[in-house]
């Protein structure tokens, strides 16, 4: 993976440029920039949007998820969903956001050809790491189980704690 030791200032713009109560679709080109940046084609990778159903095909309405996935040599290696910035606030919105993570690790678990596959839940610009090895094949950061009787928060806030724009967030995702 490249590193750089920061992210170009027309860059940062287009995350900031996106309506924070938009849509989740304003923050496609930046990451699409900032993962080819980041995963660049010189060094072999291949930095592919990819729409598909997330609910049964049968019904006739259907959710279309988009992600990134970054591919070496046509496997997965790292892969990016992407939500509007301003759904982080929500319990139920974040909880979904981590079973379609989870639901892209059982996919993509398998294909991957390397040790670890990550991925990326992003809100804007906040993120969360997620990750299993193929050692132990746990999902990280662990699940939070519902209860039947309590509200419980399956997704805390803070797991979105990495703003990618600053010098950490930029250093974190780096570090994959």
């Amino acid at each position: 993976m490249q590193q750089q030791d920061y992210w170009p200032e027309r860059l940062i713009q287009l995350f900031r440029r996106a309506n924070p109560n938009g849509m989740e679709k304003e923050y496609y080109p930046a990451y699409n920039i900032l993962l080819t940046r980041v995963f660049t084609f010189d060094e072999g990778f291949v930095v592919a949007p990819v729409t598909e159903p997330l609910e049964s095909k049968m019904s006739i309405d259907f959710t279309v998820g988009y992600q990134y996935i970054v591919e070496e040599n046509n496997k997965p290696i790292f892969f990016v969903e992407v939500k509007a910035a301003h759904l982080l606030t929500s319990k139920a919105t974040r909880k979904n956001a981590d079973r379609q993570m989870r639901e892209r690790f059982e996919y993509l678990f398998d294909q991957c050809p390397i040790d670890v596959l990550y991925g990326v839940s992003a809100f804007g610009a906040h993120i969360c790491v997620y990750y299993a090895t193929k050692q132990e094949g746990v999902i990280h950061p662990i699940i939070i189980e519902d209860h039947a009787n309590l509200i419980v928060d399956a997704a805390p806030i803070d797991r979105w704690d990495i703003d990618i724009l600053d010098v950490n967030g930029r250093n974190r995702l780096n570090e994959i």
